[in-house]
């Protein structure tokens, strides 16, 4: 074949508008070469000047056609106070340093700014070492203002220099347990090791207490300065390497069971586990040395002096007022049980009622404002700037009347917005993105901004929806309620999640109601004739010359500056946005002649819906909404639609229910930690069986659990907070605490008890013994974490709940501890020596009558 013929051949495999591309290669002899022409058209003018051929006649396309070099439609457009803008986004790899990083980024501002060209700006509307770096401030401003409360308090209970050596522990068994962190398991300070740190800190406190009380006691008792400070840590060797195990016990069940709980935890127990070995250093091998010494300097106190009248006004308390109400308990141990039962069910009727409810606020990021708008499709361009512009305004209005202190800037995008937690792109969509300054420096809440502004927007009729939310935050952003149902019905779909999003938005709170199985565009539907059937034509054609004369028939693409351009041939802009013209538009038929669409299709309209969404292979639609804290609560909602509203509309409609989203995730939070508790009670009374080889006193040291649960409840009302999961972790802290004092006091008792002495007086002896040690270590520890219970800060869901859990927990546990737990071992012991009674009743009358029976047999 010849090279003639061969690029003739390959010339007729593309449609003439491409022609102006070609290539084609041969092989010779050693090697091959390509044969190509370089005539591409990249600019309106060359395309002008591009020849047709049009009935043997050459004319120009710029003679028949206009050539406009313009962005594709419904591309996103972004602008920042009316000018064109672009929005950056840089991220950070989850192993770098965020200061670090926020140092590059630094830098790089500096040097990039003076090389812009005139009129371009660089401004950062967000930073999240910003809100990183706060935390950190805020972590450290309230464990320094803790830790002088827990200087006083012990300056308070024990001498100066004794307390001086305690107090430099906390401290100290912190530092050493980050290097363990961050030596031995290669980790970072991060948010869930802040929280790890501050629920150690009542273990750190408990730990150095326990051992320094203990050998002042053996001091005041007239033992040498290093015989009380040996024997103190001997004594209580047992004790706090038991309160340490069962305080690990409280969170491994959580690490086994893995999952995306486990995995966001994980630093938790490593922090835990970092600190009680720290701890444990410290306390047996550091501080009794330092505590011999000291204890060789205290003097007797001064007659007259304040710590002689203090201690005076403390023992008397103790002697005088305490210990006759433990004996009075004592003496009616069924009515002190039965007391703090009742105290127990007061905390669950909390519950029960919703005064107290449940949160489960997880993940945190950098807050901002956003109004996602979807439009009709009638709406056109100049309504939806005209509405965009009035968002804008308003917005600022906003901000001018809260004297500018809450918004760092805000960008507006076009043909872009986010709804239901989806990126929806296309000419009816549009948004408002607003950055939001951190708690410390604003003087509104996002929530009550968004309120603000809502009030202020006047909603035009082609405006379809509008969800005006505060991104961010709490649970990064993601809707409160978040409701699936499945069907075979996409109509009956639609249809009840139109009602089930009436029936949650019927409740106080909630607002931003919208399922993901919007309608579409307006839809023009045709339908082939009988004639056009005749004509030879078929659905796909008619389809096929429609798409190419709206929608463009792609030409060629080129690359320019690194990026993409495309060459579409169309029909005219005031052709194509004209419907009526549609009725009249030309198709081709197979015979070469042109015929009106309306003699060969029925044109009609509908609303459609765009996208059919599945879950686990089931058609399904979200319903999700948002719900203002202040004024409802998402789970109380969910399950109160369960219980009303949501069957009627499931049977109605032949619907399935399920959960998703942060209903979803809340709900497998709070069965997680419901069978990670149960296992942790299983691990610690095994521990505690094993320690003091009984089976009944591990069951007296655990009920100071449910106990502690009743006084973080009454905590959280008090408060206003809700349980959250931040909530339920510090309560499997609060677990391992207040067990670490039932443990100190049940040690003691066991003592008494093997060396002879009765049940109540035991139990008299070593209450009055642990009395200063148990009120020291829950004071210190509520000390401690008391500023914490009144932070403001962005942070403040996360290290608020923890606190008010722990102090008010370990409050209402310590009273508990001293009194309830001593006089439920007297029911137990009771109750054991009443069966064990009977039991030897029983067995002695069988004996008896077998002896009976033999003897009478013998006789015989």
């Amino acid at each position: 074949m010849s090279c003639d013929s061969r690029w003739k051949n390959w010339q007729e495999k593309f449609p003439a508008s491409a022609r102006t591309y070609r290539r084609a290669a041969w092989a010779s002899g050693q090697g091959s070469r390509q044969l190509r022409s370089l005539d591409q058209r990249r600019d309106p003018l060359s395309f002008e000047a591009l020849q047709i051929r049009s009935n043997d006649q050459l004319i120009r396309l710029g003679d028949i056609a206009d050539v406009v070099r313009r962005p594709q439609r419904g591309q996103p457009i972004v602008t920042n106070n009316g000018r064109p803008a672009i929005k950056m986004i840089l991220w950070r790899s989850a192993e770098a340093d965020a200061y670090i990083a926020d140092q590059i980024l630094d830098t790089w501002i500096a040097e990039v700014g003076p090389t812009l060209p005139p009129g371009v700006e660089l401004t950062v509307l967000g930073d999240i070492w910003g809100l990183l770096g706060g935390q950190l401030q805020m972590i450290v401003r309230n464990g320094l203002s803790g830790l002088v409360l827990v200087g006083i308090t012990l300056f308070l209970f024990l001498s100066g220099r004794v307390g001086w050596w305690v107090m430099v522990g906390i401290p100290v068994s912190f530092l050493l347990g980050l290097a363990l962190f961050h030596l031995v398991f290669g980790y970072g300070i991060s948010i869930i090791a802040l929280i790890a740190f501050i629920m150690a800190l009542g273990i750190v406190v408990d730990d150095a207490i326990v051992v320094g009380e203990d050998a002042t006691t053996h001091f005041e008792l007239g033992k040498s300065p290093i015989d009380a400070a040996v024997s103190g840590a001997q004594r209580m060797w047992v004790p706090v390497m038991t309160s340490s195990l069962t305080t690990l016990a409280a969170f491994i069940p959580l690490i086994i069971m893995g999952g995306e709980l486990g995995d966001a935890i994980i630093a938790l127990p490593t922090v835990l586990l970092c600190v009680i070995v720290a701890s444990l250093i410290e306390c047996f091998l550091v501080l009794p040395g330092h505590l011999r010494v000291s204890l060789a300097k205290v003097k007797p106190p001064a007659e007259g002096s304040w710590r002689q009248r203090f201690d005076n006004a403390f023992f008397g308390f103790r002697d005088k007022r305490f210990i006759p109400f433990v004996k009075r308990a004592l003496n009616y141990p069924g009515a002190t049980v039965c007391a703090a039962v009742g105290g127990f069910v007061i905390a669950l009727s909390l519950v029960a009622s919703q005064h107290v409810g449940f949160a489960m606020n997880t993940g945190f990021s950098t807050e901002s404002l956003e109004a996602n708008v979807a439009f009709a499709s009638s709406a056109s361009d100049v309504q939806k700037q005209e509405f965009m512009s009035h968002l804008e305004a308003t917005l600022a209005d906003v901000d001018s009347e809260s004297d500018h202190q809450n918004l760092l800037g805000w960008i507006t995008k076009y043909n872009l917005a986010d709804l239901n937690n989806e990126r929806m792109v296309g000419e009816q969509y549009a948004s408002i993105n607003a950055s939001y300054v951190y708690a410390e420096q604003r003087n509104l809440t996002p929530q009550n901004f968004v309120n603000n502004w809502r009030e202020k927007i006047v909603r035009p009729p082609y405006v379809e929806q509008l969800v005006l939310d505060a991104a961010g935050g709490q649970n990064n952003g993601a809707p409160d309620i978040t409701l699936i149902l499945r069907g075979e019905n996409l109509d009956a779909q639609k249809q009840g999640a139109e009602e089930l999003a009436s029936a949650i938005a019927a409740y106080p709170g909630v607002s931003n109601v919208i399922d993901n199985l919007p309608y579409g565009k307006e839809q023009i539907i045709f339908k082939i004739t009988a004639r056009g059937r005749a004509l030879g034509l078929t659905p796909n054609e008619i389809g096929r010359q429609l798409r190419a004369a709206y929608s463009g028939s792609l030409v060629q693409i080129f690359n320019e500056n690194e990026s993409e351009v495309e060459v579409r041939l169309m029909l005219p802009d005031d052709e194509r946005d004209d419907l009526g013209r549609l009725q009249q538009f030309p198709i081709k038929t197979n015979a070469g002649n042109f015929v009106p669409l309306s003699n060969v299709a029925i044109l009609y309209n509908r609303r459609g819906i765009d996208i059919i969404r599945h879950t686990d292979n089931q058609m399904a639609v979200a319903v999700s909404a948002d719900v203002d804290p202040e004024v409802g609560n998402a789970i109380s909602i969910t399950r109160d639609l369960e219980a009303t509203a949501l069957n009627e509309i499931l049977d109605r409609n032949n619907l399935t229910f399920g959960l998703g989203g942060k209903s979803h995730q809340d709900q497998l939070i709070m069965s997680t930690m419901a069978l990670g508790g149960m296992l942790t009670l299983v691990l610690i009374y095994l521990i505690l069986a094993w320690v003091f080889a009984s089976y009944l006193w591990p069951l007296a040291i655990m009920m100071a659990i449910p106990f502690g649960f009743t006084g973080a409840i009454f905590g959280h009302w008090v408060m206003g907070w809700d349980v959250g999961a931040m909530s339920l972790l510090a309560f499997f802290s609060l677990t391992g605490i207040v067990v670490n004092d039932s443990i100190v006091l049940i040690s003691f008792f066991k003592r008494d008890v093997e060396a002879g002495l009765g049940l109540k007086e035991s139990l008299i002896r070593a209450i009055r013994a642990r009395f200063r040690a148990v009120i020291l270590t829950s004071l210190t520890t509520i000390a401690g974490l008391m500023p914490l219970m009144f932070e403001t800060s962005s942070l403040a869901f996360y290290v608020a709940p923890i606190a008010v859990t722990i102090c008010f927990g370990l409050a209402f546990a310590t009273v508990l501890v001293l009194i309830v737990i001593p006089a439920l071992i007297l029911l137990l012991e009771g109750m054991h020596a009443k069966l064990t009674t009977t039991a030897r009743q029983i067995w002695s009358n069988q004996t008896a009558g077998e002896a009976t029976n033999v003897y009478k047999g013998s006789t015989l």
